[in-house]
């Protein structure tokens, strides 16, 4: 045994100069230059530009009284609480954020969101968060808002049955001092209803 330990370690110690010696020898790996991290932002910044998709979300800005309302099994609306909602944009038009001020059930509550068009997905995306919710989920949506709307979907799933389920709202442009937003199910039936009307609009 004595003889065969330093017969082991001089033929590991052999091949560890080996490797090292081919290591040596081997030419450098040639690796492209990043680019600067100015030219990075600048390209980002040209390729995500507002366009026309973003150009028609410009009617919501603005301030708006708000008015919350559920549909009776009549169709009739029927109050839930209301406040002021103001809408601004962000960052060259890319962005809309939204702050509202609300009073629901005689409490006062608040809700902030962000509004926006991905150049890259090809899709709408709103997310909302509020003073009496937890999560920040984002909303994904397509259509026009001055025509059809513009229909937001999030899907998720429930973490204790594992059920998928889906949640829609639908946002309408109605004249240029009056949208809404619907909380519709699957085939687009409207449960919920909340109205923005312009603050200060012109009388006509």
């Amino acid at each position: 045994m004595r003889t065969v330990l330093p017969s082991v370690l001089v033929l590991a110690l052999c091949a560890c100069q080996s490797t090292s010696s081919k290591a040596r020898t081997s030419p450098p790996a040639v690796r492209a230059p990043e680019p600067e991290l100015q030219q990075q932002v600048s390209a980002q910044e040209a390729a995500s530009a507002p366009g026309p998709m973003h150009k028609k979300l410009e009617p919501m800005v603005g301030e708006w009284q708000t008015t919350l309302t559920r549909l009776a099994p009549d169709g009739s609306e029927v109050p839930g609480g209301g406040g002021v909602t103001r809408i601004t944009e962000l960052f060259g038009g890319r962005y809309q954020r939204w702050d509202s001020a609300l009073e629901i059930g005689g409490k006062a509550r608040e809700l902030t969101g962000w509004l926006g068009y991905d150049r890259n997905a090809l899709e709408y995306q709103l997310s909302m968060i509020t003073s009496f919710s937890s999560g920040m989920a984002i909303y994904r949506g397509h259509g026009d808002l001055a025509k059809e709307g513009i229909l937001f979907v999030y899907d998720q799933i429930d973490p204790t049955t594992g059920t998928h389920l889906s949640s829609r709202n639908r946002v309408k442009l109605l004249t240029h001092d009056h949208f809404v937003i619907e909380d519709v199910d699957e085939d687009l039936r409207v449960h919920a209803r909340s109205h923005y009307r312009r603050v200060n609009a012109a009388v006509k």
